[in-house]
């Protein structure tokens, strides 16, 4: 059985991808494209940097109500 769609399992959804790009390339989120020099100077590590970045945006504009408003 699935767990039902509601606001606090898709934050608690996004968190854990996140989480598990913070785990495997080591992100700060504090730290910005910045980071991405020496072992995380590839394409693989930007592109994973933009889907962490994503998912930190999305939770935030959900938690804050702004990702509905224009």
């Amino acid at each position: 059985m699935t767990d039902r769609f509601s606001k606090p399992n898709l934050l608690a959804a996004l968190e854990r991808r996140a989480d598990e790009l913070k785990k495997q390339y080591g992100f700060d989120e504090n730290n910005g494209t910045a980071q991405l020099k020496g072992k995380l100077d590839n394409q693989d590590a930007a592109v994973a940097y933009g889907k962490f970045r994503l998912y930190h945006d999305l939770i935030q504009q959900l938690d804050d109500g702004s990702l509905l408003r224009r």
